[in-house]
This record gives C-alpha cells, sequence and structure tokens, in this order.
C-alpha cells in the first residue's frame, strides 16, 4: 500500500478497481486490505468505548475513535467514519512509516561511517552515566543526547533524506523568494508553491559554512526544514525525536552496527578483509545515491546486510 499511495491517491476510487493493468490491480488490492485492517482497528476500540471515554490520558487510537462515536456519549458532533479512517491512515505514516525509513538510512549510514558510529556510543558511555535503560528518562536524558552528536547524526540524516522531499504551501500574499543564482522572484498571493527539501538540503550556500558535518547541524538553519515550518510545522516533531532518541540510544549502548562481507566479495578481493569491507561499503554509498526511492516518504530499493553484534568493554 504505502509503495502504491500516489496511484491511489490520485486513481479516482470508482475506477481504481477496474481500470486494466497489473499497477492499479495491486493499489486497489492494497487500499481494500489496508482500509478492511483499519475498519477492525476502529470496530475493536469501539466496542470498548465506554471504557476509556472518560480516561484522562487515551490511546491516538482511542482519541480518533472517539471524534467518531455515538454523540451520546462524547456530548460532541461526530466526524464522519471515513474521517476516523483517514486519520488512523496518516497517524500510523506520519508517525511510523516516516520515524521508521529515517531510522533505517541513520543506521545504515553508521554502518557505512563506523567513526561516526563510535562518537555516538562515546556520548553514550559517559550519559547516562551508566544508570540502566529503566531509568532513563526524557527530562534528564532525552534533552542531553538531543544536544550532543547523537541528535547531530539525526538532524545530518533528515537534511539528506528527509522523509518530507517536497512541501507543498499555498502563498497568502505576495512573496519575494532569492533562487540559487540569487535572482529574487515575486510570486502572487495564491500561488501554489512545491518546495523541494532535497535540494536546499544539498545545497552547501545554506549550510552554516564548516565542513566537519554532522557537526556543523546541532542547531537549526533556514535549511532545515524535516518537519516542515510556520503554523503547518509536524505536530509529531517532538514525539519523532524522542522515539528516534530512545531507539538509538537503547541500541547503541550496547551494540554495534557492522556491515556483512559476504563470500563472494571477499573472493573478488583475494581474501583481503579489509579491500573486501571497503569494496562492500563503496556499494553501499552508491545506493544511498542510486537507489533510493521516492513515494510519500523515500526509502532505499536495495538491501545493505548489516548484522548487530554486541559491544566489547
Amino acid at each position: 500500500m504505502l509503495g502504491r499511495l500516489a496511484r491511489v491517491f490520485m486513481t479516482p476510487r470508482a475506477l481504481l478497481g477496474k481500470l486494466p493493468g497489473k499497477m492499479f490491480k495491486e493499489a486497489h488490492e492494497g487500499f481494500t486490505e489496508v482500509t478492511k485492517y483499519f475498519q477492525e482497528l476502529r470496530a475493536g476500540a469501539v466496542e470498548n468505548i465506554e471504557e476509556f471515554a472518560g480516561k484522562r490520558n487515551k490511546t491516538i487510537l482511542e482519541a480518533i475513535v472517539i471524534l467518531a462515536a455515538d454523540p451520546e456519549i462524547t456530548r460532541k458532533k461526530p466526524i464522519p467514519e471515513e474521517s476516523g479512517l483517514g486519520n488512523i491512515f496518516f497517524t500510523l505514516l506520519a508517525g511510523h512509516e516516516t520515524s521508521g525509513s529515517t531510522m533505517g538510512f541513520i543506521f545504515v549510514l553508521l554502518t557505512a561511517y563506523p567513526e561516526y558510529q563510535k562518537r555516538v556510543q562515546e556520548q553514550l558511555d559517559k550519559q547516562p552515566d551508566g544508570r540502566p535503560k529503566s531509568e532513563w528518562t526524557v527530562e534528564k536524558d532525552y534533552q542531553e543526547l538531543q544536544k550532543g552528536y547523537l541528535g547531530a547524526v539525526q538532524k545530518e540524516v533528515l537534511y539528506i533524506y528527509n522523509p518530507g522531499s517536497f512541501l507543498m504551501r499555498a502563498t497568502v500574499e505576495p512573496v519575494t523568494i532569492v533562487d540559487s543564482l540569487r535572482q529574487s522572484h515575486v510570486l502572487p498571493e495564491n500561488t501554489l508553491t512545491l518546495i523541494n527539501n532535497a535540494a536546499a538540503a544539498r545545497n552547501p550556500a545554506v549550510w552554516l559554512g564548516t565542513d566537519d558535518r554532522p557537526d556543523d547541524t546541532k542547531g537549526d538553519t533556514p535549511a532545515w526544514q524535516a518537519f516542515g515550518a510556520g503554523g503547518r510545522a509536524s505536530l509529531g516533531r517532538a514525539f519523532t525525536q524522542i522515539e528516534m532518541t530512545s531507539v538509538m540510544a537503547a541500541l547503541l549502548e550496547g551494540f554495534s552496527l557492522e556491515l556483512i562481507v559476504n563470500e563472494k566479495t571477499l573472493r573478488e578481493c583475494q581474501g583481503d578483509k579489509k579491500l573486501a569491507w571497503e569494496k562492500t561499503r563503496d556499494q553501499g554509498i552508491k545506493m544511498m545515491y542510486d537507489d533510493i526511492e521516492a513515494n510519500i516518504g523515500i526509502g532505499l530499493m536495495k538491501e545493505l546486510p548489516i548484522q548487530v553484534v554486541k559491544r566489547t568493554p
């Protein structure tokens, strides 16, 4: 479904299951299966709605179901069922698919560049002071981790591999923009714009001016729009950053990520393990340029085998 979102969004619903061709058939099947799954999720929550309707702290699913519930229970005007299902879908897409995609890029890059992985681990060795994971807190540990090298790595990856590579915005008044050649252009009011985050992030003119990356991404810059900006910035930014920081800290504190060199590459390098590793790493880096697929989000089209190994003291 996620790989066919553009086709699902652009094709009239009445035609999606009737048009000839494998691509439309697969898109229709994916849409039908996901819709059924969300309906089952919603139905399961509705069965217990009286139990959680009065809860102060609700899950995201419970909160969405409440919005579409019987007004006799909630005392509020309900939203249509279709809107409820749409909210469930976008919550899962924005809260999990994009985070998962970003974490995949982070782990692949830390594997390909072990010197940066080591610096993240050095930060984790100093903080959180050897306390067990059960004692880590958002208030104390998350803030410090985000300010350090771990947070800098996150920002660097979101610069280059932002799951929201493009942003669509409409101008509410005339706006003057400056292009890469320093030429000014005026966009009239009510102009629909497509902002290319990916291109802006790759433009050295908007970096902070140092070559020691990711150290130069510890602070936000106008080009860093990983979560959007202004009144329509992502509401899930804080949740996503806490989620990614938690996963990185929990994994890299006790484990390392390593490339898996296959036997064929080792033979081609006549048993030279260092050369075989470098060749495998170069192939992985090339994939990060040539094999990125952009749909609603972005992802690697090919696999780069890595392994998780326990760190030695």
